[in-house]
């Protein structure tokens, strides 16, 4: 008779998604079935800190190994990807872990089930609530859903967290250089939009709404082509909102020169030509990067014309004037001093319906949060502890 388990993997050296998919790849050779498989989601390393982020996510297999055979198998993928020994807690290319193994209890030198510590790892309960947040921990007595909750609350206490909407792309792919940066402190979730439906704001506002997080306050923070979205999601009176933070964003069509009939031109064939005409800028600009240029094709590469394009008309029609004005949550802005695209005009008029608003500006471009990713995620970590006080 097969039994079903539930195992946690781990990476952060190399290409961590990649190692993963190795990994998962490598255990259906072995004749191990995969039922179910979590999200990826970045954690901070647990036990040593000075070493890269990881990749984790969790599994839920079926197999007819016994679990000292299945540990075997999971020790042998390991070397085969090519992990080590290390110190404990130490980076590694890879870590397959057994959590749960049926409903067994296990105690051997070399094999503990459950996982001894999976009841006090975020990293390892958020993937696994994902896929069976009703399984029962054996030993506690606690479903997995129940036991996640506890050390979530227990981590966000002092912690704060930041939700992301993405600028025109609508990937999240380019929040990756803030994401690196941003403080342990500050718990990010990125939300993308659908990149081949053609949606207007309006359109995009129930997506934001289903994402936001339920029972745990947050800051939102949307950039460019998402502040005037951030404005209406804020507007729909969320009650765990702190703050808003528009970055090198705008309530109006922010280039003064371009009139708002000029939306008729924003078709589907001028954007094939969009990703190199945002890598030439990026160039002539001279804030590029080889990075940065990987990232801004990699980003624009997954969206169609045709969303770029409502995107852009968008842009030109949006006036969520109203909507900044009735927000209910303290809002602040974020910005290059040397922005082209959200100028200082934007800025001002901001201020000018809301006075209140605090603005941060970095010596950079408009893409602030890619070019100076360490001082916006400073200025953020600022904003965020204001709240806490206020």
């Amino acid at each position: 008779m097969n039994s079903i388990a539930y195992i946690g993997i781990g990476s952060n050296l190399g290409n961590r998604e990649d190692n993963c998919k190795e990994a998962i790849r490598l255990l259906k050779e072995n004749g191990i079935v995969v039922k179910k498989q979590s999200s990826m989601y970045e954690t901070e390393p647990w036990g040593v800190k000075d070493q890269p982020k990881f990749i984790n996510m969790a599994i839920e297999i079926e197999t007819d190994k016994k679990p000292e055979e299945l540990l075997s198998v999971l020790k042998n993928i390991e070397k085969q990807i090519g992990r080590t020994e290390t110190i404990k807690w130490g980076p590694r290319i890879i870590d397959l872990d057994i959590l749960l193994y049926d409903d067994l209890i296990l105690d051997l030198p070399e094999l503990k089930i459950p996982h001894p510590l999976m009841h006090e790892r975020d990293f390892v309960l958020k993937p696994l609530s994902e896929i069976a947040p009703d399984k029962r921990h054996p030993v506690i007595g606690k479903t997995v859903k129940e036991m996640y909750e506890v050390v979530r609350k227990s981590d966000t206490k002092n912690n704060i967290h930041l939700v992301l909407l993405p600028g025109m792309d609508g990937t999240g792919l380019l929040f990756e250089p803030l994401l690196n940066a941003l403080p342990k402190e500050i718990r990010p979730t990125v939300i993308s939009y659908p990149s081949d439906q053609p949606m207007t704001y309006k359109e995009l506002l129930p997506i934001v709404l289903n994402a936001l997080p339920l029972q745990e306050p947050f800051i939102l923070l949307g950039e460019s082509f998402s502040g005037p979205l951030a404005l209406m999601v804020a507007n729909q009176r969320h009650s765990n909102l702190l703050a808003v933070i528009l970055c090198a964003s705008f309530i109006h069509n922010p280039v003064s020169w371009i009139p708002k009939w000029a939306s008729i031109f924003a078709k589907d064939f001028v954007f094939h030509f969009a990703r190199q005409f945002i890598m030439a800028k990026t160039l002539i600009a001279g804030y590029s990067t080889s990075s940065l240029l990987n990232l801004l094709s990699k980003a624009h590469a997954q969206v169609s014309p045709s969303v770029m394009a409502i995107r852009a008309r968008e842009i030109l029609s949006v006036n969520v004037e109203r909507e900044l004005k009735q927000c209910p949550a303290p809002v602040f802005y974020l910005g290059g001093e040397n922005d082209m695209v959200a100028s200082r005009r934007n800025l001002r008029d901001i201020q000018r319906i809301r006075q209140d608003v605090h603005a941060y500006l970095i010596p950079g471009p408009h893409l602030i949060l890619q070019t100076k990713p360490k001082e916006s995620a400073k200025i953020i970590k600022d904003i965020a502890e204001k709240i806490k006080v206020s």
